[in-house]
């Protein structure tokens, strides 16, 4: 099989629920975990801060589900380089298309945690509305601007299995 391209998505942000740790029959462990990143901008009129957050749900396989299970807690801040996988599912005659964030130790994806400041406020909202599926959501404050540099890109090791990609949202399933 020709390999003509390759996805890959940077995250950095806070872990908003506790993983949920899973097991597939066939495939070992893996955890799913919430990450909420936000960007801030001023607003020009009335000169408060605009806060947007964005959600994304992430599939940590292997060795990154242990790390999820005993070191990712509501508040955590994480970094990760992933890969994208699009699938459809097609319920009632209509059809839906998800974009899974993959991250898997062996094909060179990174997780790690870090110190995400500017984050606490988008923790904290979370954490009181847990359970609800927010895409996309806009809040204001007065807070100064975040000065905390980003992390320098950790070095990768070249892809060695066989890409995953999330089938439903209740187990993982190799291509075949």
């Amino acid at each position: 099989m020709t390999n003509r391209g390759y996805s890959k998505v940077i995250i950095e942000g806070t872990v908003g629920r506790e993983p949920e740790i899973r097991q597939h029959p066939t495939h070992g462990i893996y955890a799913k975990i919430y990450v909420t990143t936000s960007e801030s901008s001023m607003e020009d009129k009335s000169g408060l801060e605009k806060i947007t957050e964005e959600h994304y749900q992430i599939i940590l396989l292997g060795q990154f589900a242990d790390v999820a299970r005993n070191h990712l807690h509501v508040g955590t801040g994480v970094y990760l380089e992933a890969q994208l996988r699009t699938r459809l599912i097609k319920e009632d005659g209509k059809e839906r298309f998800f974009m899974d964030v993959l991250v898997n130790p062996v094909k060179g994806h990174v997780l790690r945690k870090v110190n995400v400041g500017g984050n606490k406020l988008v923790s904290r909202h979370l954490q009181q509305n847990r359970g609800q599926d927010h895409r996309q959501n806009t809040s204001y404050s007065r807070r100064p601007q975040n000065t905390n540099a980003r992390p320098a890109t950790p070095r990768n090791s070249p892809p060695t299995m066989e890409n995953y990609y999330l089938g439903n949202q209740d187990e993982v399933i190799l291509p075949t």
